[in-house]
């Protein structure tokens, strides 16, 4: 047996020993006397189709954890950890590892039901009955909660009441888009979502100050069966006429639309800073005629470290346009995706105040958007240890950033790469190694510059704003010196990626070429002629290989948002055609090769 495999035995035999000795330990053993350990909780529910993980959330006291579904090693690392002289190492330990004992509490457990009959009203089921059942075995305990749910309740009819008719006639064009459905069961959480679609459809109408506290629910479900008629309210707001008697008139819910919008780019919140700030008033062409439909005020103090331009194409909120939610949500992403900028902030004023005269038909706002920058240059050391197959190694990177080397937020890597391996030659460990035990080296450089738009010769403004474009140039060199051989590595691409919609994606590799270089020495070439196997000698003779990528991506997936979802992932690849059709004039290659 060779030392590597009488290391591996020794680990797994003390791992089993360790594993025994926890399980000797008694996880009850400092319990009280009517203290018990909970040790099991399960919910039972006669309809499969209500989600039983929707009500796992509502259980106040579960059990302690268990490590790999089999022991709970934080239980026993606080029993032996919280034993003897407290430390500080001890301290760390309970807070940062162990678990204390979850010591059965019938108090939270009823309450835990309780909130299980409320979930359980308002999904529609308002005849449920949640029991709660104790189940003892020495000092261990379990706890079943079982939900007999009955009918639901379902919607017969929905009406919508509307004091503003402009408004009625904005919802009512969307009504398609409803998420309240004649016959589907009564739910809150549906009746919140509709208010929330509701909200964002008009602020994306220009209505700034709507929110969802004026849409309400008169729900009725007198009707001597499980059915129910729901009737939506928006309102308008309430002014306030007289403290004293409280005499209240309604107004009316107006668009809004933009005014100035100014740009901070490097604003300081906490700066005490008085110097003068200039004023640059820029304008923005964004239709193929050059034709002027937009203008930007820029205050910045100093020089201006990035071109406006760079800006303005990841700002979507147009002056003179209705205000919309998904323009300043769309402006937040961009600009946050240039990673140039530490924090996005962006403030609306309005002109004037809120409440208007019945006359007025639609407001201002002015919009101020304040960018706090990131350093522009970085420089980083990383280290690490290898063990690839029992050869061990030591690795190290200088990383240099620069974020913004053009004044146009193009982001230039550096990486500067070294590492040293002791790697077996043919099976067995080289005797001649020539540094602190180290036989194989390599060194090398990868260089990436990322550019926020198409890198064509067109006027960027061609491009429709949304497809958040990025052009990338990759390019590294690397020189490895192993047991056997040296070989130099070279890489270059040239590739687009944009984002046509908000759930698709391309990229486009134009030019991916990978050129391998190789010179073994006599014994090396020996070894792989004496074996019979095309795929690995491959591997060890020069290359020259150029290709397109081309790779679509769909995915509908919501953050944080539960639901079922499609992705799919297609690539198109071409490569060593024109490679192979120009080695062999160019002698780079043998045709054989």
């Amino acid at each position: 047996m060779n030392h590597h495999l009488r290391i591996h035995f020794f680990f797994l035999w003390t791992g089993l020993l360790f594993l025994l000795f926890l399980s000797s330990c008694s996880t009850t053993r400092d319990l009280g006397k009517n203290e018990f350990l909970l040790s099991k909780t399960r919910i039972k529910i006669d309809k499969p189709k209500i989600g039983v993980s929707d009500l796992q959330g509502f259980i106040m006291q579960k059990p302690n954890t268990k490590t790999l579904g089999l022991l709970r090693l934080k239980l026993y690392t606080y029993q032996v950890t919280s034993r003897g002289r407290e430390t500080r190492f001890k301290r760390w330990i309970l807070r940062s590892i162990a678990e204390k004992p979850v010591i059965l509490d019938t108090h939270l457990c009823n309450t835990s039901g309780r909130h299980m009959k409320t979930y359980m009203n308002n999904i529609g089921y308002f005849h449920s009955v949640v029991s709660t059942e104790y189940h003892y075995h020495r000092k261990l305990a379990g706890v079943t909660y079982k939900i007999k749910s009955g009918q639901p309740y379902l919607l017969r009819n929905i009406n919508m009441t509307f004091q503003d008719d402009t408004i009625r006639a904005l919802v009512e064009k969307e009504k398609d888009n409803t998420l309240l459905r004649k016959g589907h069961p009564y739910n809150v959480y549906t009746l919140d979502e509709e208010r929330a679609r509701i909200t964002n459809l008009l602020k994306n109408k220009g209505y700034y100050y709507f929110s969802k506290d004026y849409i309400s629910f008169q729900v009725d479900s007198s009707l001597n069966s499980n059915e129910i008629d729901l009737t939506l309210l928006l309102s308008n707001p309430q002014l306030l006429l007289n403290d004293s008697t409280s005499a209240r008139v309604g107004i009316r819910h107006i668009p809004y639309y933009l005014g100035n919008v100014s740009v901070y780019p490097d604003y300081e919140p906490f700066a005490q800073d008085t110097t003068a700030y200039d004023t640059l008033g820029f304008y923005s062409t964004t239709n193929v005629k050059g034709k002027l439909i937009s203008r930007y005020f820029y205050i910045y103090k100093n020089d201006l470290k990035i071109r406006p331009r760079t800006i303005t194409q990841n700002i979507f909120l147009t002056p003179g346009s209705l205000f919309r939610l998904d323009d300043v949500d769309q402006t937040y992403t961009r600009l946050s995706d240039l990673h140039f900028f530490r924090f996005v902030n962006i403030e609306f004023n309005p002109l004037s105040s809120r409440i208007q005269p019945q006359d007025v038909k639609s407001g201002v706002l002015d919009c101020n958007i304040k960018l706090s920058r990131n350093k522009v240059m970085a420089l980083s050391l990383e280290t690490e240890g290898t063990n690839s197959g029992g050869d061990y190694g030591l690795a190290a990177n200088v990383v240099f950033e620069n974020r913004n080397i053009f004044r146009g937020v193009e982001q230039l890597d550096v990486k500067l790469k070294g590492a040293m391996e002791m790697q077996k030659r043919f099976g067995e460990f080289n005797s001649s190694a020539k540094t602190l035990f180290f036989n194989t080296y390599e060194t090398g450089v990868q260089v990436s510059l990322i550019f926020p738009k198409f890198l064509v010769p067109m006027n960027p403004e061609r491009f429709p704003r949304y497809f958040r474009p990025k052009t990338t140039i990759n390019s590294g060199f690397n020189f490895q010196e192993r047991s056997g051989f040296r070989r130099y590595l070279a890489e270059l691409t040239f590739g687009y990626d944009w984002k046509e919609s908000q759930y698709k994606r391309h990229i486009l590799n134009p030019i991916e070429i990978n050129s391998i270089r190789i010179f073994p020495d006599s014994t090396f070439t020996a070894y792989l002629n004496s074996i019979n196997d095309r795929r690995l000698t491959d591997q060890y003779t020069d290359h020259l290989v150029m290709a397109l990528r081309y790779s679509y991506i769909f995915n509908n997936q919501r953050i944080n948002r539960k639901g079922n979802f499609f992705y799919l992932k297609s690539n198109f690849e071409s490569a060593g055609n024109l490679s192979r059709a120009t080695t062999p004039y160019l002698g780079f290659l043998t045709p054989n090769s």
